[in-house]
């Protein structure tokens, strides 16, 4: 068996991915916009009803942010919980029938090991796990010698990833 290298493992991994944090900067623009035409007037390029527009940009991505932190701490927890309890499986092996996903994205990367077949993409935000594919800079390649930790019910996702 190959020396392996621990590539990914969900108990270090962000919880809250860093492109929804660009929502923040959209809840902040917005929320100064509103105070500053409130507090000092509509300048003259900006119409007297930008605040309620500012107000309106900066709550609204500020929910949608508090959406996506609320669902991935809901996420991380579940996962974590059913990992504390050990309801997962580990499998080792060669990746079989790799397809990679391409730069562009529209397709997902996926591939087997032994008889179990794992699917991710780089743009799915839905469950927690690794989701880096090669074309990204992921570690995954064909061939390639790894371990991967999944859980034994639901969605197969790849808790924790050593590669040769």
């Amino acid at each position: 068996m190959p020396k392996l290298h621990t590539v990914y493992d969900f108990r270090n991994a962000a919880i809250i991915p860093a492109e929804a944090y660009l929502l923040l900067i959209f809840t902040t623009l917005g929320l100064l916009l509103f105070f500053y035409t409130k507090n000092y007037g509509a300048p003259g390029f900006i119409r007297s009803k930008s605040k309620y527009w500012g107000l309106a940009v900066g709550l609204f991505s500020l929910l949608i942010f508090l959406g996506i932190a609320a669902t991935r701490f809901r996420d991380y927890y579940e996962v974590k919980s059913m990992f504390d309890q050990k309801q997962y499986s580990i499998i080792e092996g060669k990746v079989q029938d790799y397809h990679p996903m391409p730069a562009s994205g529209h397709d997902t990367e996926r591939f087997r090991v032994d008889s179990l077949y794992f699917e991710f993409s780089d743009f799915d935000w839905g469950k927690f796990g690794y989701n880096n594919a090669a074309s990204h800079g992921g570690a995954i390649r064909p061939n390639q010698y790894v371990q991967i930790v999944y859980p034994t019910y639901g969605r197969i996702t790849i808790l924790i990833l050593k590669t040769e």
